[in-house]
């Protein structure tokens, strides 16, 4: 856990040190299906939706930096028998996104950009037995690596805020289709237009 802070934490400051922030903020991730340790069973696979915050870092145009923290809803199932048994497993996850996006355009209103980037996902698994003979549970965990690739937008849906979306596929163990969709404050505007009397 302490190295995962701490790579947060690296990530946040090497934007802050190279570059400036523009917008900050989040919304939903979809992602198609990621499933535990390679077992594609209904009660391994990562619950949908998640939610996400992201940071956007400008370096140099057309270049920007993109870190994202994105937890995953937690699957969890269970199943009974006539006998009396109950098994109960619980899928949780989160991910770390680090994402280079290079601007096709610089329009007023809207943006296209390619993206290209690392993700982590690191996935836990807690199984539980209950049965009139016996209580017993188990837990592991599961981290797994992998490459974006994708494009996004972003559409000024008024001077402070923009809309956000992006398609991606992460090529890992197993490749995924990733949908976002959300929206980000333009903290550059903010900056400009605060109330110095405030």
């Amino acid at each position: 856990m302490n190295r995962i802070l701490t790579l947060t934490a690296a990530l946040l400051l090497s934007g802050s040190l190279f570059g400036q922030i523009t917008k900050v903020g989040g919304g939903l991730f979809y992602n198609a299906g990621y499933y535990y340790n390679n077992e594609a069973f209904d009660d391994h696979k990562l619950g949908n939706p998640a939610i996400f915050l992201t940071g956007i870092y400008e370096l140099n145009l057309p270049f920007h930096i993109a870190p994202r923290i994105s937890v995953h809803m937690p699957n969890i199932q269970t199943l009974e028998d006539a006998d009396g048994m109950s098994i109960r497993t619980a899928v949780n996850a989160f991910s770390l996104d680090l994402d280079a996006h290079y601007v096709f355009n610089y329009l007023d209103r809207f943006e296209i950009y390619g993206l290209a980037g690392l993700n982590m996902l690191f996935a836990r698994r807690s199984t539980e037995y209950d049965t009139p003979n016996f209580n017993e549970s188990f837990r592991d965990s599961n981290t797994s690596a992998g490459l974006n690739l994708g494009v996004g937008s972003y559409m000024k849906v008024a001077e402070q805020l923009d809309l956000y979306g992006e398609v991606k596929f992460i090529v890992a163990s197993q490749v995924q289709f990733a949908a976002t969709l959300g929206l980000l404050l333009n903290v550059q505007w903010l900056a400009r237009n605060e109330d110095p009397g405030f």
